[in-house]
C-alpha cells in the first residue's frame, strides 16, 4: 500500500513512466509517487477538493482541477509545484488533454456533466509553462479540435 493523501480519486502516470501523481480530494493536494519504488516523493498543495490529473505529453506538466474551487492549475514535473490556479467555473472534475492537440485541453463539470470547457494548457513562447486560459465553453461531445493535421484548440 501507498499513503498518499486522504481521498484519492485522480490518478495518472507520466508519459515518460518516471512518476504518478494522484488527486487526493480531502487534503486539497497531489501526490507524487516514483514509479521505482513506490515511495511518495512530493505533496504539491492545490486548490480546493483535488478531482482529477493529466499529464502533458511532454510529461513536463500535470494538471489538476479543483473541484471545490472551480479551477485547474499545472503542476510543473521538475520542480514539483504548482503555478497559480485558472478560472474555469464550476465544478470541473475528469481532464483530457487532445493527444492530437496538445495545447487543446477538456474538462466535464458535476454533477450533470452537461456543460464543459475547453482550455489552453501548453505554454506559448510568450507564457509562462504553468499560465493557462479558458478558450470556451461548449455543451459536451461536442467536436473541439480539428483534424489531426491541423489540429488546434478552438
Amino acid at each position: 500500500m501507498i499513503n498518499v493523501g486522504s481521498g484519492p480519486d485522480g490518478v495518472v502516470v507520466l508519459p515518460d513512466n518516471t512518476e504518478a501523481y494522484v488527486a487526493n480530494n480531502n487534503t486539497n493536494n497531489v501526490s507524487v509517487i516514483s514509479t521505482v519504488d513506490n515511495s511518495v516523493l512530493a505533496t504539491v498543495p492545490v486548490g480546493g477538493v483535488a478531482a482529477d490529473v493529466v499529464a502533458t505529453p511532454d510529461s513536463k506538466t500535470v494538471w489538476v482541477s479543483n473541484y471545490g474551487d472551480g479551477t485547474v492549475q499545472a503542476i510543473d514535473t521538475a520542480t514539483r509545484t504548482a503555478g497559480p490556479p485558472i478560472h474555469v467555473g464550476g465544478n470541473p472534475q475528469r481532464l483530457r488533454i487532445s493527444p492530437t492537440a496538445p495545447s487543446c485541453g477538456y474538462l466535464t463539470r458535476a454533477p450533470a456533466r452537461s456543460a464543459s470547457s475547453t482550455w489552453q494548457p501548453a505554454p506559448s513562447p510568450t507564457r509562462s509553462p504553468l499560465a493557462g486560459a479558458v478558450r470556451r465553453r461548449v455543451r459536451a461531445g461536442a467536436r473541439l479540435c480539428r483534424t489531426p493535421a491541423t489540429a488546434r484548440c478552438r
